[in-house]
């Protein structure tokens, strides 16, 4: 017993200088993104530990008359997808210069066969230009390193959970998908934070 208090104690003397030097982020509001696909986007930190993240993007393309990436003659000329991403970083390694963090987010995405060829969708090869959904929820451990007193990259890896829903006109249900992942570093996210 008395040797778990001291381990106890000592854990928390080691941990206090670490938390006494961390940076100072409540009520700190940035520009910035986390996800490629949904860039542009803010953060809010409620406290110097927990923070919300939401993040939009989109695309719309317009092919040559006549022309499409699919192999059979599209429906329409043109394709258009958006994303809106929410996430929420838990800090649980706060130091003045980094923050590691867990950072939990839900990316939405509507996206259209004639960009993404989601093919396994098709009921048939003539189904093209229609818009499937795809939701993923991801928990990512990410570190957050200050280059300034106002601007950050972050990186980070875990684990992601993702459904793909078909569109109507197709007869086949819903995929699932678990896996990890990792964002490259050229993929680095970003933050500017105003005072």
């Amino acid at each position: 017993m008395v040797k778990r208090i001291l381990m106890t104690a000592a854990a928390l003397l080691l941990a206090v200088p670490v938390i006494s030097s961390a940076k100072d982020m409540k009520g700190r509001f940035g520009c910035g993104y986390n996800n490629g696909q949904a860039p542009i986007g803010a953060r809010y930190w409620f406290s110097n530990t927990l923070g919300a993240d939401l993040g939009i993007g989109f695309e719309s393309v317009r092919f040559p008359k006549g022309q499409n990436t699919a192999e059979k003659a599209a429906e329409k000329e043109g394709a258009n997808s958006f994303w809106i991403e929410a996430g929420i970083p838990f800090v649980v390694y706060p130091t003045e210069k980094a923050n590691l963090m867990i950072h939990l987010s839900g990316l939405l995405g509507f996206e259209d066969d004639n960009l993404y060829e989601y093919n396994l969708a098709r009921s048939n090869d003539t189904i093209t230009g229609h818009t499937f959904t795809r939701f993923s929820i991801r928990l990512t451990p990410t570190v957050e390193v200050w280059l300034t007193d106002n601007f950050s990259l972050q990186a980070g890896h875990g684990v992601e959970f993702q459904i793909v829903n078909p569109y109507k006109e197709t007869k086949v249900d819903a995929s699932y998908r678990i896996g990890t992942f990792a964002e490259p570093f050229t993929n680095f996210g970003f933050h500017f934070y105003f005072k």
